[in-house]
């Protein structure tokens, strides 16, 4: 269905990936994003994530504000495939 198609690329544009490095004491680092899926899923190709400390997490562009309170949680980023934008 074309308009399926085109309702999923608008919704895939709203959204956007921030990530937190985990540091060696268990906690998290600032926050880093937000970042088009297209530029994780390079990352991801390229190694960037490979050390198992980075964790993401998926939100609407539209809540991109530094005093947002945003209440998605971080996922470690190897349970994400960012070729279908889904969390595993």
């Amino acid at each position: 269905n074309d308009l399926q198609g085109i309702i999923l690329a608008k919704l895939r544009k709203m959204q956007v990936w921030e990530y937190v490095i985990v540091k060696e004491d268990g906690g998290d680092s600032e926050v880093f994003g937000p970042f088009s899926t297209e530029q994780m899923n390079e990352w991801m190709y390229q190694g960037y994530f490979n050390n198992g400390n980075v964790k993401v997490r998926l939100r609407a562009e539209k809540n991109n504000n530094n005093n947002d309170n945003n209440n998605n949680a971080f996922t470690n980023v190897a349970d994400v495939d960012f070729d279908d934008e889904v969390l595993k």
